[in-house]
Parts: structure tokens; sequence; C-alpha cells
């Protein structure tokens, strides 16, 4: 039978934690921006030969950089705005299990990267192409960090991938 709710709070039979949450909200969200990093050193680089090269290009080093520390700020007012009211009703609701984590956080990452580097875009008045092709990719982008940063939360905590349970069932066979 289920539990009696106490104080408003139903109680939290699926998941227990092997660490606290602060552990998760402080280094996860440091998961997109080594990404950004990653995907912004293959795109961003040209890899045709330079009539004259004199050593790095002091431009694109400090627009990578800038890039990265903006990123890393981004996403961690994105975990602290969006993050922490997500994981915090998820508790409450007894929904704190993996799948849920991770699903909503590839969602709510892809909004995000999608309204924040519109935003960002619109400012510097930057839109280059079709801006639906541009929807998608910022939505394939931001989808892909919020992924990486609800991996590496759930990994941190110590919200385990549920078992399929076949193991169970094919040595019971």
């Amino acid at each position: 039978w289920p539990a009696p709710v106490k104080n408003n709070v139903i109680p939290d039979r699926t998941m227990s934690l092997k660490r606290p949450l602060w552990i998760g909200f402080s280094v996860a969200p440091l998961a997109a921006p080594f990404l950004y990093a990653l995907w912004a050193l293959f795109f961003w680089t040209d890899p045709t030969p330079k009539q004259e090269f004199s050593g790095f290009d002091s431009y694109a080093i400090s627009v990578w950089v800038f890039s990265f520390v903006f990123q890393t700020l981004t996403s961690y007012v994105i975990s602290a705005v969006v993050g922490i009211p997500l994981i915090l009703t998820l508790r409450r609701f007894n929904k704190l299990s993996f799948w849920w984590v991770v699903l909503l956080a590839t969602l709510l990452g892809a909004i995000a990267f999608v309204g924040v580097f519109f935003l960002v875009l619109a400012i510097a008045e930057e839109f280059r192409g079709n801006i639906w092709f541009e929807i998608l990719r910022f939505l394939g982008v931001g989808g892909a960090f919020g992924f990486s940063v609800a991996i590496l939360f759930c990994l941190l905590v110590g919200i385990a991938v549920p078992s399929s349970g076949r193991g169970e069932r094919c040595r019971a066979a």
C-alpha cells in the first residue's frame, strides 16, 4: 500500500541517491562547455594551407576562449534556473529516475540553447542562411549539450540506468 503523505511530500521509494545533489549541480554543467569546446575546435578550424604562417591565430583563439567562458556561464545559469527546479520537481513527484532526468534535460537543453544563442545572434546580427535550418541545428546541438549534462549529473549523484531485467530471465531459463 502507498505510504502516507506527510507535509505534502511524497516519499521517494524509487531512488536513493549515493551522493548529494549539490555535487551534481556543481560539476555537471561543465559537460556542455567541454562538449562545445570540442565541437568548436573541429568546426571552427580551417584545414586549408595558408600562404604565410606566423604562429597561432590570436583572433581564433580569443573567440574560442570567449565562447568557452560564455558557454560555461550560460550552462551554470540554465542549470540553476531550469535544472534545479526540474530535479526537485521530479524528486517531489517520485519520478527522479535516469530516463526522466535525461529526456527532460535533453529537451530543455535544446530549447534553452535555441533561445540563448538566437538572442546572441540577433544582438550581433549574425544570422546566416535559412532560419529553419539554424533552428534545427541549434535544437540538435542544444539537445546534445542537455543530454551530456544529464548523463554526467546522473553519474555524479548516483542515478543509475535501470536494468532491463533480461539478465535475470536469461539466467533463470
